[in-house]
């Protein structure tokens, strides 16, 4: 049977890390992304933030699209143990209910966060500081900062692929 799942993003590496994650634990998939509303602000901030911001777009994708699964991936800043991380969080509606999964963290560096604390999008600040602009549908802050030994899509494929987990 194949399967039709719709992305709530029509950003290129939101598309490219769930292509990716779908391909490792499905046959016949298709994912068809669609531009939908966050409900959250430009820079999440905080677990509940980005989960909200997640599951929102997982839910209006599957309302948008005639789909098996919505799947929606927000980025984020929480702070664990006075540092700020970057995590991505990725939910997945059925219909019924969803099933969740994040990607790996890493550190922000602190003349980025410090921009992030006054209400800047870490993607606009990182244009500012280090000159790159539309990063966020490119490598990622984590793709600078690894000189792409990590991608964004990497992120984001990692939590699709957790949040699958509980389907597999």
């Amino acid at each position: 049977m194949s399967i039709k799942a719709a992305l709530g993003s029509k950003n290129p590496t939101k598309i490219k890390g769930a292509q990716m994650a779908l391909e490792k634990v499905m046959k016949d998939v298709t994912l068809i992304p669609v531009e939908v509303d966050s409900g959250v602000s430009k820079q999440p901030f905080g677990f509940e933030e980005i989960l909200k911001g997640a599951i929102n777009r997982a839910r209006r994708a599957f309302e948008k699209v005639p789909c098996h699964y919505g799947i929606g991936i927000e980025a984020g800043v929480v702070e664990i143990g006075g540092k700020y991380l970057d995590i991505h969080i990725c939910a997945i509606f059925d219909g019924e209910d969803y099933t969740l999964g994040t990607s790996q963290g890493f550190q922000i560096p602190e003349e980025v966060i410090k921009e992030i604390k006054k209400g800047e999008e870490c993607s606009k600040v990182v244009e500012k500081i280090y000159g790159i602009r539309n990063i966020g549908r490119r490598e990622g802050i984590i793709g600078y900062l690894t000189k792409n030994l990590v991608s964004r899509a990497d992120l984001c494929r990692d939590a699709v692929l957790m949040a699958m987990v509980p389907r597999l």
